[in-house]
């Protein structure tokens, strides 16, 4: 389930909670019995739609489940050779996650890609790159070094790529060849990741404001 909809329901489930929390001790202080059956009315309302809301997240979350699963066995099928003998480069940062990488490692590798992983500090040492795309998380503005790093990628004919999710308020990067994926959907992001490699694309992609699209146009070699 995505961090904002679960976050939506959590506040719903609040709002519940306080409102029945108020009523009960209104109950208790005004001891008035046309008071105290209409509370009882509306906290028997309360949960009736507490449950409804219960089974319609369930129903989603059983969802999203099997369309991740299913996403899963389709994955190789459909990314198969999209980014066959590519070298990728994954920059990290102390502050990423390394599951994420790891998800992102599997999808490249899913894809046909090769790939390593280093650190900004590697990168700042490294002068020759074999790579023909970098990844990063953008998780807040690159400062200048940083920025510089990137741009000497760039330089060196290295397409950049940036991730980020809808939840991440930072703009992106001058960089005109740079590619941006936004990630909130793993689904949309993973396949417009793959699809943006390939094809050597440019822009932000995805659901949020701002967006090209929500997928790059994928142009298949012959």
């Amino acid at each position: 389930m995505h961090h904002s909809f679960r976050y939506h329901v959590a506040s719903i489930v609040g709002v519940l909670f306080s409102l029945v929390l108020g009523i009960l001790i209104g109950g208790a202080l005004f001891q008035d019995d046309r008071l105290v059956k209409e509370q009882g009315l509306i906290i028997s309302e309360l949960e009736s739609q507490f449950a409804e809301l219960k089974a319609s997240v369930t129903a989603l979350t059983e969802r999203e489940r099997v369309l991740n699963q299913s996403w899963q066995r389709a994955k190789t099928i459909l990314l198969d050779g999209l980014l066959q003998d590519k070298q990728i480069l994954l920059i990290s940062d102390p502050a990423d996650s390394e599951d994420q990488w790891q998800e992102i490692g599997n999808l490249l590798t899913a894809a046909g890609a090769a790939y390593r992983k280093i650190g900004w500090q590697e990168l700042e040492e490294c002068e020759d790159f074999t790579e023909s795309a970098a990844l990063l998380w953008l998780r807040s503005p690159l400062d200048n070094e940083r920025t510089a790093l990137v741009q000497k990628l760039s330089s060196a004919g290295v397409h950049i790529a940036f991730l980020r999710t809808g939840e991440m308020n930072v703009s992106l990067p001058e960089q005109r060849t740079s590619l941006c994926i936004d990630m909130t959907d793993s689904l949309l992001g993973e396949l417009g990741l793959v699809i943006g490699l390939a094809a050597g694309a440019s822009g932000y992609y995805g659901t949020g404001p701002g967006a090209v699209a929500v997928l790059p146009e994928l142009v298949r070699q012959p």
